[in-house]
């Protein structure tokens, strides 16, 4: 049987992961374990400090508590006593492996974790790769972490590794075929730019609506007040 494996982010498609499918090892990261059905493996690659002091919603247990009580691997910088199922995650050998000294100066060229899971399951030797819920298309996603998950699924597709990737998912997504068209390019921006002012032609409105409703809530509270005053004054007489 084919080793293979599901790679799960926060992006919409997420819930396209085949949970249900026990042929595929499911991989998340940080506290995917709050909304995914079923994982194998949990990717944490940041410092333990961090970790620590990391905000979480109001309605989530504590992200250090949790993984404390996991049973399953966490991968993380090293393995902490007090996070039993903590596993060091093997950079030294990912170094070793993967590391061009010609091309990449002094670092290995991960820049997410996205792209530490990405080499594991490469060094692994997993021949399916899908992902899932993993977009690096907002803010710093898209300028710091995109051309390192960008340059792992091309060392996994150069090494025969079957590659599977959300249709929702802008990875590896061309609009266009540079030189050859030109004119689908411009139409695509086009929309883009049509897109854009919609939203901010949205935004507006709504923020006008919402100066509406404050100068209304604060017409109702000096009402209020005058109200209260007069029952207050009635009450006396």
């Amino acid at each position: 049987m084919k080793k293979k494996l599901a790679m799960v982010g926060y992006a919409n498609s997420w819930k396209e992961a085949p949970f249900k499918d026990k042929s595929f090892e499911i991989w998340i990261m940080n506290n995917m374990y709050n909304i995914a059905p079923r994982f194998d493996r949990v990717f944490d690659i940041h410092d333990l400090d961090e970790i620590q002091s990391r905000p979480q919603k109001s309605d989530e247990p504590k992200h250090y508590e949790t993984i404390k009580t996991l049973p399953k691997p966490i991968y993380m910088q090293d393995h902490y006593d007090e996070i039993p199922a903590s596993v060091k995650y093997p950079l030294d050998e990912m170094i070793k492996e993967f590391y061009i000294p010609e091309a990449m100066g002094d670092k290995l060229f991960t820049t997410c974790t996205v792209t530490h899971m990405l080499a594991l399951a490469i060094y692994e030797g997993f021949e399916e790769i899908h992902l899932y819920g993993i977009d690096e298309a907002v803010d710093s996603e898209y300028v710091d972490e995109m051309p390192g998950v960008l340059y792992w699924l091309g060392v996994a597709y150069g090494k025969g590794i079957k590659i599977v990737i959300s249709p929702n998912s802008p990875l590896l997504k061309g609009f266009w075929i540079y030189g050859y068209e030109d004119k689908p390019k411009k139409q695509h921006i086009g929309l883009l730019e049509s897109e854009l002012k919609r939203i901010q032609d949205t935004a507006k409105v709504s923020k006008d609506y919402q100066q509406v409703y404050h100068d209304e809530e604060m017409k109702c509270h000096g009402a209020e007040a005058i109200l209260a005053h007069i029952i207050k004054l009635q009450t006396k007489i």
